[in-house]
């Protein structure tokens, strides 16, 4: 380090260590393993004692600096020196076989690795075999030393994992300049036309779209406004229009806009601006319309991949333009009834015997009660619909078993519930029936106020075209899920609380991988459908899908599955048991017969399913879905998170299939086809823990057997782990990379693939910069994502930053309605 980098690690340091120490000069054992954030007792007991080079069994500030510089500094030796010590337990100078495996137990505590099938002897051997060059069963400091210059993937960015250096930075700045600092990077950022540029580029549909929304609502806003422009006097004298009547009309609205104020012409802006929103409201939520628009060449100026988001979008900005409106009316309408304004309003409204009341005008005409609706229906149905308020942490559920709650939190948490109840929102959305039929009587033709401009009203023009294709798309889905109640064939309950499904695939449905499907259980709910997206491959002979509790809709589902979990014998060899697989769902009981069902997967996994479940299960779909559209490029990154990962599961079930079918019977070679056009794909996946990577094994370790050209690059993340290069997970790491060489198993995972999981969150920037410098012939990469918009956020900065000339990363993001 140079001299001003050491002083200023040292200061950020010292700040962090007396936050621990509440100010004291040294640290105690607790607070050492609180600032480390250790899990093994054998870890804390290791590091603090190697810290603790005077043996007061206190850490001085001065201990605690040389120890952390010793890992962050670019001496190699004294790095390597250090991490000797802390595996060395009896500070003989050599490492044995038990002292391995000791600290191979305290690795996978730290990694919260709880698997008792965990060969662990096996990771001691693929140690030694790795550093014991002498076969003594002993690992020198030489030979450690010399075998961990060969890592320096680990050596380099060696660490302490709850030590947070850029934590500290951060918090050491007085808050004011923080803010300033964020406020400048934000406004550089606002002002970058090389970065704005990357993004239209990088994001062409939706800059396309957003446009000429903005273009339309602005323009219909104006074409009302500007009627309430204009004073009859300056018409007069410039004589603006060659048409009489139109003269008369306008002047007519003058008066009026005299009598009422300028919130009449915001409120008949904001008005018509309303009806282009409710005309294109309908569309995103029509799903076989959308997915049959997305194959044609309207993919190319509209984003279908964020529908969702784009009618989420309508329906705020109608809620804004709705209070807008209903305020500007309010307004308005209080200076129509105002006794004061009298002599205006007989030249408003000349043929008028009485001026109206304020209530008069709200309760007693069309417009005022139709108005009172819709603004009433709307207001209901953003309160369920929108994330906030519901999503405000006031109203956030906590564990009353482990925290003392308040009656006031208590009374919060119940609100918190009430609004985020599916239920509620999936009727106060139904009353848009009722809104749609109010929206054509307000106004009604030969009011007041709008004879003069109309003479009928409007709003049908509007809203007859979309109405009708959703009407009509309802209608045909309503028909075809009422004849596909399929058959649970299986189902079974999986680490973090998941639950996988395979259920008959109903006569007649064809499917794309990528694409997802809505499913209704009866026993459930009889009104509410939830989207999944598909995780088998078309090839495969069933509906395969993985659902992770996150509601009561999929708790009540996972009960259901736990309490019935009744599974089918795997076959030995693939071979069919005694049974029927036609006519599932309506099979004859009189000869008492079973009905077994032979269950195939591209992977090549057969089971033979009894099914025996006694819940139904509606299926609608399937729909369209950004991952779809993954053959039409030659590079893929594809990015799941937890549960997103499925349908990256049903596409890498799909490339299998297509190499099954492309291989040839006498090499055993993998020949693509030409009309493929992918070259690589790199596949990410982030889980939680350890068990949650085996959802989706057989298809992995299949792809990883066939794939015999390298076209599939795996990468599995274990984000509670920590990462490789941490001290206390470093030999783990290496014993798993060993192990994978010799015997071609990750001893962490199980899988049998040519790649090992990985330790810790994936550093974005770094991946994207490797996919770019592997494919630097190519010119674009679709980067598909599912998961958490967190860190779909900073995948879409990514593709924006690493896109230039030479390669353009494309983001497509699953996003459910």
């Amino acid at each position: 380090m140079e001299s001003s980098d050491k002083s200023e690690f040292e200061r950020i340091l010292r700040m962090q260590f007396l936050e621990t120490t509440e100010g004291r000069p040294v640290m105690n054992f607790q607070e050492f393993m609180e600032i480390t954030k250790c899990k093994s007792g054998l870890f804390a007991q290791r590091l603090f004692s190697c810290i603790d080079t005077d043996g007061s069994c206190d850490i001085s500030f001065e201990e605690f600096l040389d120890a952390m510089y010793a890992l962050r500094c670019r001496e190699t030796g004294l790095r390597i020196r250090f991490i000797f010590r802390v595996y060395d337990l009896d500070g003989d100078g050599t490492i044995t076989r038990e002292e391995l495996g000791l600290v191979i137990s305290a690795s996978l505590q730290e990694g919260d690795i709880d698997n008792p099938e965990l060969d662990r002897e096996g990771l001691v051997a693929a140690l030694l075999d790795l550093f014991d060059s002498n076969d003594d069963g002993e690992i020198s400091f030489e030979e450690f030393e010399r075998i961990m210059i060969a890592y320096p993937d680990i050596l380099q960015g060696l660490s302490l994992e709850g030590i947070d250096l850029k934590k500290a930075q951060d918090q050491s700045q007085p808050q004011s300049i923080y803010k300033q600092t964020l406020r400048a990077k934000w406004m550089c950022r606002c002002w970058d036309l090389t970065g704005a540029l990357n993004w239209i580029s990088n994001n062409q549909q939706k800059a396309i779209t957003y446009s000429q929304l903005t273009v339309i609502l602005v323009g219909c806003f104006y074409w009302r406004f500007q009627y309430y422009m204009w004073d009859c006097d300056e018409m007069e004298e410039g004589r603006r229009f060659i048409n009489r009547s139109t003269q008369r009309n306008r002047c007519h609205a003058s008066q009026k806009r005299e009598l009422m104020g300028w919130s009449l012409p915001i409120a008949k802006g904001c008005g018509q601006a309303m009806k282009a929103i409710f005309t294109l409201i309908l569309l995103p939520v029509s799903r076989n319309l959308m997915t049959s628009l997305r194959s044609t060449f309207l993919k190319s100026i509209f984003c279908f991949d964020e529908a969702i988001e784009f009618h989420r979008l309508l329906g705020k900005i109608g809620f804004v333009l709705a209070w807008c409106h209903s305020i500007s009316h309010y307004l308005d309408l209080k200076n129509w009834s105002d006794p004061s304004n009298h002599e205006i309003w007989i030249k408003a409204f000349p043929g008028e015997e009485k001026q109206p009341s304020l209530f008069s005008l709200y309760a007693t005409t069309s417009f005022g009660v139709t108005g009172l609706i819709l603004l009433s229906i709307y207001s209901i149905a953003a309160l369920f619909a929108f994330d906030y308020p519901k999503k405000l942490r006031i109203f956030a559920d906590r564990d009353e078993e482990e925290t003392e709650i308040s009656v006031k939190m208590k009374i919060f948490m119940s609100v918190g519930r009430f609004l985020n109840n599916f239920n509620y929102f999936w009727y106060s959305h139904h009353l848009f029936a009722i809104f749609y039929l109010c929206l054509l009587f307000h106004p009604l033709p030969h009011i007041p106020d709008e004879r003069k401009e109309w003479g009928r009203s409007d709003s049908w023009v509007w809203i007859i075209v979309p109405v009708c294709i959703y009407l009509s798309e309802r209608g045909v889905r309503y028909v075809k899920t009422d004849t596909r109640d399929t058959t649970v064939l299986a189902a079974e309950t999986l680490p973090g609380k998941v639950v996988g499904l395979k259920l008959l695939k109903p006569r007649g449905m064809v499917y794309t991988a990528g694409q997802y499907v809505f499913l209704k259980c009866p026993g459930i709910s009889n009104f509410e459908w939830h989207p999944f997206t598909l995780t088998s491959a078309p090839g495969d002979s069933f509906l395969g899908l993985h659902v992770r509790v996150a509601g009561d809709w999929t708790e009540a589902l996972y009960d259901m599955v736990q309490e019935h979990s009744v599974c089918g014998v795997e076959l030995d060899n693939g071979k069919h048991s005694k049974g029927r697989k036609k006519k599932i769902g309506n099979a004859d009981e009189d000869d008492g017969a079973s009905v077994h069902v032979l269950i195939k997967s591209v992977s090549g996994h057969v089971k033979s399913v009894l099914p025996s479940f006694p819940f139904r299960i509606l299926v609608d779909g399937p729909f369209g879905a950004p991952c779809q559209n993954y053959k039409d490029y030659n590079t893929v990154l594809l990015v799941g998170a937890g549960i997103g990962v499925t349908p990256f599961a049903s596409v890498l079930g799909d490339l299998l299939d297509t190499m099954n079918n492309h291989t040839c019977a006498r090499c055993g070679l993998v020949n693509l086809p030409h009309t493929m056009k992918i070259n690589k794909v790199h596949f990410y996946w982030t889980v939680r823990s350890r068990s949650e990577a085996g959802w989706f094994k057989h298809i992995l370790e299949a792809l990883s057997a066939q794939d015999s050209q390298g076209l599939i690059d795996i990468n599995i993340h274990i984000t509670s782990m920590r990462r490789a290069n941490d001290v206390r997970v470093m030999l783990l790491r290496m014993a798993q990379r060993r192990g994978q060489q010799n015997k071609g198993i990750d001893a962490v995972s199980g899988f049998k693939t040519r790649t090992v999981t990985h330790f810790g969150r994936p550093n974005w920037t770094q991946v994207f910069q490797r996919v770019k410098k592997e494919n630097a012939e190519e010119r674009d990469c679709g980067v598909f994502f599912c998961g958490p918009g967190a860190l779909g956020r900073v995948l879409g900065y990514e593709c924006n930053k690493h896109s230039d000339k030479e390669m353009k990363f494309v983001y497509h993001q699953e996003i459910f309605g």
